[in-house]
């Protein structure tokens, strides 16, 4: 999971978002977990990008599949909703 990561966030920097969510997608497709920084790193590049209602969509995908948000999580989605 960790190389996903790397990837995600690389695409996430560099403003390839929909990329990165495929990348995600295809995670789950071939049996990976996303963990909580797989998440995190989506939901900070949704939220660069201004696309709070794909953030808020990450954030229920992470509790549906039992990913516990944690501070990183909540402060990004505040922070965002704040600009």
């Amino acid at each position: 999971v960790l190389t996903y990561n790397a990837l995600i966030h690389g695409f996430c920097i560099s403003g390839k978002l929909t990329k990165a969510c495929d990348l995600l997608r295809w995670m789950v497709r071939n049996g990976l977990d996303p963990d909580v920084f797989t998440y995190n790193t989506l939901i900070a590049g949704c939220c660069k990008a201004d696309r709070l209602d794909a953030a808020q969509g990450l954030l229920q995908k992470m509790v549906e599949t039992g990913c516990a948000p944690d501070l990183v999580t909540c402060n990004t989605l505040v922070h965002a909703c704040c600009q």
